[in-house]
């Protein structure tokens, strides 16, 4: 029982040590200025801006879930490791695709501009759930590992019974 005791305390001061190295690093730094590259897509889906805002807007998406892997690798942790960010990133990148070419008049599943603003919305949904797992992540790191209950230590008497058989 010492020995595991032992061992659960080490891997409790790993995390705790882990944890602390990153508190100050936050994954939604990723995510600075999505929110603008998301008003400049919908102001070029709607043909209100000039095109380059809108190639910017959607290099810069590519760049925040790019940075968002690669600050989870520096942690030791990649994006398939959680199924529901894999399912985002797949999410993700069929919409961001489109867009990408759609505003570089390519050619393009995006036929109108109507259906810009769809794919715009439906990306920007993704975004905003991948937003909040990363908020959870950031809090998760801040706050010390969850303490341990060791369980009760019962003394069992333990009872001898000596008996002969025969002579």
């Amino acid at each position: 029982m010492r020995i595991l005791s032992e061992v659960v305390n080490d891997l409790r001061e790993q995390e705790r040590s882990h944890r602390a190295r990153f508190r100050d690093v936050k994954l939604i730094k990723s995510f600075d200025q999505v929110s603008y590259a998301f008003e400049k897509i919908f102001e070029e889906a709607r043909q209100d801006s000039a095109p380059t805002l809108g190639s910017w807007a959607v290099g810069h998406l590519q760049q925040s879930v790019d940075a968002f892997a690669q600050l989870l690798a520096q942690r030791g942790l990649s994006v398939d490791l959680y199924d529901s960010i894999k399912h985002l990133y797949k999410d993700i990148a069929h919409p961001l695709v489109e867009l990408r070419k759609f505003i570089f008049k390519e050619p393009s599943e995006i036929l109108s501009n109507k259906s810009a603003v769809v794919f715009s919305e439906a990306l920007q949904s993704y975004f905003e759930q991948l937003r909040h797992i990363a908020h959870e992540i950031d809090e998760e790191y801040a706050s010390e590992p969850p303490t341990i209950v060791e369980p009760e230590r019962t003394t069992v008497p333990v009872v001898v019974t000596i008996t002969t058989v025969g002579n």
